[in-house]
């Protein structure tokens, strides 16, 4: 008889796709340019990535978006800004 015994600790891994900076103008849409989550022992955990976000992207201002997986925290950071007037 074999007995293995594991305590491999799980890695996470987490990588957010596109910039970590945007740029948005006051009252456009937000749209989120992706992450991918995943373990040494799982290929695909995105939909156990916790997000977190104060974005208002009706007020001017800098916002977090913060992802979070096991112990791994990313965050990206979006600034929303007035739309120049066209002349």
């Amino acid at each position: 008889m074999i007995i293995l015994f594991t305590n491999r600790k799980i890695e996470y891994h987490l990588n957010l796709l596109g910039e970590n900076n945007i740029t948005l103008y006051q009252g456009s849409n937000y749209i989120e340019p992706g992450y991918n989550a995943s373990s040494n022992k799982d290929d695909n955990l995105n939909s156990d990535v916790e997000i977190v976000s104060n974005l208002d992207n009706t007020t001017p201002g800098e916002y977090t978006i913060t992802y979070t997986i096991g112990d791994v925290t990313k965050t990206r950071y979006v600034t929303v800004i007035e739309k120049p007037e066209s002349q």
